[in-house]
């Protein structure tokens, strides 16, 4: 265990520099409580994201709080130091569906596997609810594809198509 210390006082403005001295797993501060920061009550987060396809998407980012991170080129993601708790993801990237993932953090490490809708996944699920005349179905993937970019041509065809405004 560390303790950090801040020493040197502030300026009257409240500004200044603050010293931190590391000495053993508690954070004080002249007139403040103490807080303990240990290793237990911190999980790491490690995870991946893919399209609807199943095929690893990069580039995505996923954050919570003051933490976040962004895949690499095979959908790979980690988040250190989380405090445990129940947690609420946002998994964003241009060209996708953005997800909210609610996740129980608990233990030292944890994983999520991630999936996200890919505009043209949403446009091709919706062409083939048209096909079954299933047209409300795909009134509601028009929606959420227009969420993703509605300036997109093949989002207006769809709209068009499916009575987008009703």
């Amino acid at each position: 265990m560390s303790r950090l210390r801040q020493v040197g006082p502030l300026t009257p403005a409240g500004v200044g520099v603050v010293v931190i001295l590391l000495v053993s797993g508690v954070l004080t501060t002249p007139g403040c409580t103490t807080t303990t920061v240990t290793a237990e009550n911190r999980t790491i987060l490690s995870g991946r994201v893919y399209d609807e396809n199943g095929v690893p998407v990069s580039g995505v980012r996923v954050e919570t709080g003051r933490f976040s991170g962004i895949s690499d080129d095979t959908g790979r993601f980690r988040l250190d130091n989380l405090p445990h708790g129940d947690r609420v993801l946002q998994v964003l990237r241009r060209g996708y569906e953005t997800q909210t993932v609610e996740i129980a953090l608990h233990s030292p490490h944890a994983f999520a596997r991630i999936s996200l809708w890919s505009l043209t996944g949403l446009i091709d699920q919706a062409v083939e609810y048209l096909r079954e005349g299933a047209t409300a179905e795909a009134r509601r993937i028009y929606h959420r594809s227009r969420a993703i970019d509605p300036q997109d041509e093949r989002v207006r065809v769809l709209g068009t198509i499916v009575g987008g405004s009703r």
